[in-house]
């Protein structure tokens, strides 16, 4: 009889922890462009771009209650930690196979390093949009 399986081989591969990761980053990346069209800092949503998104929410200017309501609720450790998302979204979105090997060490790491941040921004966020969500639009 042949050994009982233990799950699934490929559920915790560093490629499919890699694909979760670049998925989730991109919902941020979505995230992040509704919540500075909200507050009127672009126009339309055509051409989100995560690192002006970025640069727009953490260092937000618009006028009005819906980007008062985003000031308010971002602190300076939250627009640290937003800051810090740049690399790993960038390595996440363009960089991981050239810099790592698929199965190694040093790419589990770095993957693990990356669920961290990507839970606090998403933590963040979703404080953000709830701040967004109290604000009157009468």
């Amino acid at each position: 009889m042949a050994a009982e399986s233990k799950g699934n081989v490929w559920e915790n591969s560093t490629l499919c922890v890699f694909a979760g990761l670049a998925r989730d980053s991109q919902c941020l990346a979505r995230d992040l462009s509704v919540l500075v069209t909200s507050v009127g800092v672009h126009d339309d949503f055509d051409s989100p771009s995560f690192h002006s998104d970025l640069d727009a929410l953490t260092g937000i200017l618009a006028s009005g209650a819906a980007a008062q309501a985003i000031r308010d609720a971002l602190t300076d450790d939250d627009r640290a930690v937003l800051r810090d998302m740049k690399p790993v979204y960038t390595l996440l979105a363009h960089r991981f196979f050239l810099d790592f090997q698929s199965d190694d060490d040093a790419a589990r790491s770095a993957l693990a390093s990356a669920r961290v941040l990507l839970d606090q921004c998403r933590a963040i966020v979703s404080r953000l949009f709830a701040a967004l969500g109290s604000v009157d639009n009468v």
